[in-house]
C-alpha cells in the first residue's frame, strides 16, 4: 500500500530569522478531478464507474500516478482511465475501504 513519499521541507520565518524543517508524508495533487469535481491525491482511495476500488500511488517506474487495485487490467495511470471515478476516502482515514 502506498504510503506517499517522505519529502523533507524548510520554511524561512521572518520573525525568527531561522528555518523551520520538517518531514511529511506528502501526498501530491494529481491535477486530476473526481465526477464530483473532488481534487485526487495520491492516497485516494477511488471506485470507478465498475465498482474497481484502488489507491491512487505514484509510479517511480513510469513516472505518474496510477490506480493500483488487485485486478491488472485497471492498473494503469490516472489520466488516461475511460469513464467516472470518485474518491471515497484515503489510505489514512479510511483503509477499511479497500
Amino acid at each position: 500500500m502506498s504510503k506517499g513519499r517522505d519529502i523533507k521541507f524548510r520554511a524561512w520565518d521572518n520573525k525568527i530569522k531561522a528555518f523551520h524543517y520538517w518531514s511529511s508524508d506528502l501526498q501530491l495533487y494529481t491535477e486530476l478531478k473526481d465526477k464530483n469535481g473532488k481534487e485526487i491525491y495520491e492516497g485516494d482511495i477511488i471506485e470507478t464507474e465498475y465498482f474497481a476500488k484502488g489507491i491512487v500511488i505514484w509510479d517511480d517506474v513510469a513516472a505518474n500516478f496510477a490506480f493500483n487495485c488487485d485486478e491488472p487490467m485497471w492498473a494503469h495511470p490516472v489520466h488516461v482511465m475511460n469513464g467516472d471515478k470518485e474518491v471515497i476516502g484515503n489510505i489514512h482515514e479510511n483503509p477499511e475501504l479497500l
